[in-house]
């Protein structure tokens, strides 16, 4: 209230603010202080932008991982399941946390379940910037590996290194810190080592301890094994014609002489056909030789065809001195064909004996060279790898019926298939490459069902840390 001098010199007339009842004088709001909210607000959103954006960056810039499977392949039943045992390179930093501790040169193995293609467990074996694994054998238990650092023996459970190189019992401190010391003996059902000396010692596949070889093992072993670089074939075996088991036989035969392509021809017991409904551009047919890559070769006798009597033994001597002569299990008759049999080897070497239509047949006229036998013709189908494009920039795998002659499946790849496997169920695992990979190392697994279908096998992914998911 505040007291004024009337206009009309009426003094002492008392007047409010806020008027009269009857004609009130209502207040004007006042100015507000200061909206903090929408000072904070741009302060603490903007660089929370601004660093999403600098991560999502530095992500999509972030290079993968190099992926490159390893050859050496092998395959592991177990009373669970049938894995495909794989080793291979990881190269390269791995998730956001990789540049802040990731390991950059991985070497790891791989189990693979053939049954759903899924990994079951992923390991890391080595750190070191050059370093190559192969599988010798797999037990149901152990799986026997030849590494650059010797002989890794690792649990089909896990993956966990069960004996380290240098700790095997009957070798320990003696081993040699190369893969190709050691061999698969398949005759004896053991892995063989050579030690610093020279001696030969065996472990029976399941066991983790080694004992001294006997005298025939490392007669049959010497010189087979060394303590230089390891090597292994890195593709798939491949020819121009195959066995096809009881199917006949296969031919890839050109159109013209000068032309690079051909048609995959079939002579069976029912006359002559052909595969696939088409010509293929510069074909090959994956053989099923190469399913053996991971493991030595048999130790047995040979024959040389060029002087078979002189390596290979007597007929008397089979029958009369081996072990079937009093053994009791050659019925009547049949020591007289074995006879037969063993004579014409003999004179005519090994394409003289009678060949199982199950492994591979004689290829026609040609002495005594047997036809090796097609990868897949013993479940019904032929593999057959060609160019993809004119320039040979890109492989296609395709997948023959021999029953229909029909295209069951087809597969492009950056580069040829590396060496296969088949597993006892029938599946059949290839190392092979996206087709949209820079490089033509092989960065996954393709798994071809006894049916014809095809699969493929991630291997190396990793997660947002980096982590094996």
């Amino acid at each position: 209230m505040r007291y004024t001098n009337g206009a009309d010199g009426a003094q002492g007339r008392i007047t409010s603010p806020w008027g009269t009842p009857d004609q009130p004088n209502w207040p004007t709001r006042g100015r507000r202080g200061p909206r903090w909210g929408l000072l904070v607000l741009p302060t603490v959103v903007l660089p929370l932008g601004i660093g999403a954006l600098v991560i999502g960056g530095v992500l999509a810039a972030h290079p993968d991982p190099d992926i490159s499977v390893q050859p050496g392949l092998g395959l592991a039943v177990t009373p669970a399941r049938q894995l495909a045992l794989v080793p291979y390179e990881r190269d390269g930093e791995a998730g956001v946390l990789g540049p802040f501790g990731g390991d950059l040169w991985q070497k790891r193995l791989v189990a693979v379940d053939l049954a759903t293609g899924e990994r079951v467990w992923d390991v890391r074996l080595s750190s070191e910037l050059i370093w190559q694994a192969r599988v010798l054998v797999a037990g149901d238990t152990h799986a026997y590996l030849a590494t650059d650092d010797g002989l890794m023996i690792v649990d089909l459970t896990d993956g966990s290194v069960a004996v380290a190189p240098d700790e095997i019992p009957g070798i320990g401190a003696d081993h040699i810190a190369s893969g190709a010391a050691y061999g698969y003996d398949s005759a004896r059902g053991a892995v063989v080592a050579m030690d610093v000396r020279g001696a030969y010692h065996t472990i029976p596949v399941g066991e983790l301890a080694a004992a001294p070889a006997d005298e025939s093992t490392s007669a049959a072993w010497a010189g087979r094994l060394t303590d230089g670089p390891m090597s292994v074939e890195s593709q798939a075996l491949t020819a121009e014609d195959a066995s096809a088991g009881e199917a006949g036989h296969l031919t890839l035969e050109p159109t013209t002489d000068a032309a690079p392509s051909g048609a995959l021809l079939l002579d069976g017991p029912d006359g002559g056909r052909e595969l696939g409904g088409r010509v293929f551009r510069e074909p090959e047919i994956l053989l099923a030789d190469g399913t053996h890559v991971a493991t030595a070769a048999p130790v047995g006798v040979g024959v040389d065809p060029g002087n078979a009597a002189a390596s290979a033994p007597t007929v008397e001597g089979l029958l009369t001195e081996g072990p079937l002569a009093d053994s009791g299990l050659l019925p009547d008759g049949v020591a007289g064909e074995l006879e037969e049999q063993l004579a014409r080897a003999l004179e005519g070497g090994p394409a003289a004996l009678p060949w199982p239509p199950d492994r591979a047949s004689p290829r026609e006229n040609a002495g005594s060279e047997p036809v090796p036998l097609a990868l897949g013709a013993e479940r019904g189908h032929v593999l057959v790898q060609e160019a993809a494009d004119a320039v040979g920039d890109r492989y296609r795998l395709v997948v023959v019926s021999l029953e229909t002659g029909e295209v069951l499946a087809s597969r492009t790849m950056r580069s040829p298939a590396g060496p296969a496997l088949t597993s006892p169920d029938g599946v059949t695992v290839l190392p092979v490459t996206d087709e949209d990979a820079e490089f033509p190392a092989h960065d996954g697994l393709l798994l071809v069902a006894p049916d014809g279908t095809l699969t493929d096998v991630t291997v190396g992914g990793t997660d947002f840390f980096g982590n094996v998911d």
